[in-house]
């Protein structure tokens, strides 16, 4: 099980933090993903300007899907009216 301080790689995690302020994280290519310095993360989903704050890399990954989730039903849903 992965702590806030281990950041998945290439399908398995790794135990090194990624940085204080990260420009990209390769596992969420739609989001800005920085980490503040009381080891929260913050990702900014680049279609929709949408933020989302989580306490590990476990919990950003879930949030991050459900706003890609969101985003494509509310284009899918504007289309077809």
């Amino acid at each position: 099980m992965a702590t806030t301080d281990e950041v998945p790689h290439e399908g398995r995690h790794a135990v090194t933090a990624m940085p204080e302020s990260t420009e990209q994280a390769p596992d969420i290519p739609e989001f800005d993903v920085r980490r503040d310095p009381d080891g929260r993360w913050h990702g900014k989903h680049k279609p929709t300007g949408n933020e989302i704050i989580a306490r590990s890399w476990i919990e950003l990954e879930a949030m991050a899907c459900g706003v890609r989730v969101i985003a494509s039903y509310r284009r899918a849903w504007s289309h077809g009216q």
